[in-house]
């Protein structure tokens, strides 16, 4: 297994004080937008991201989904839209944010293949309020198939 870095998405933080003195992460600031530029950090050695950072205007509407790109300009981001066939549409690498119908306040981040088109690696919840790591939903592995979905939720 192993994470794939997601550039000016993510903010990886390492589980116990060791590995969160080794990580590094510097933020730079676009008006009230935040982006945030970190270290990869291999999967297999700390698990999901404890936190991650998103400009408030990236998290979709309640039931609707959303592609991310890393490294891209928030101006450049594609619009919230309808989740069905989601996967087909997002790019080798990216991010699809999921917000369910549950009535919890999280937003499901779904990690796409770096590798396969349309193959899910894991999906991880965090807050919509803190962006902090709630649960993981699916752990993160390579998968070769296209049968887990992005709304996937037990």
């Amino acid at each position: 297994m192993q994470r794939r870095q997601v550039g000016a998405l993510i903010v990886l933080l390492a589980s116990g004080a060791m590995a969160a003195q080794a990580c590094s992460s510097s933020s730079a600031s676009s008006g009230s937008e935040t982006r945030s530029t970190t270290a990869a950090v291999p999967l297999d050695e700390t698990g999901p991201p404890l936190s991650f950072t998103l400009p408030p205007s990236a998290i979709p509407s309640t039931g609707l989904c959303r592609i991310w790109v890393p490294d891209s300009d928030v101006s450049a981001q594609l619009q919230a839209t309808g989740c069905s066939g989601i996967e087909y549409s997002a790019p080798l690498g990216s991010v699809v944010l999921f917000r369910p119908r549950d009535g919890s306040r999280n937003v499901h981040v779904c990690w796409m293949s770096t590798s396969e088109t349309a193959v899910v690696d894991g999906i991880d919840a965090f807050s919509v309020d803190k962006l902090r790591l709630v649960r993981e939903i699916l752990p993160k592995m390579r998968r070769s198939d296209e049968s887990i979905k992005c709304t996937y939720n037990p």
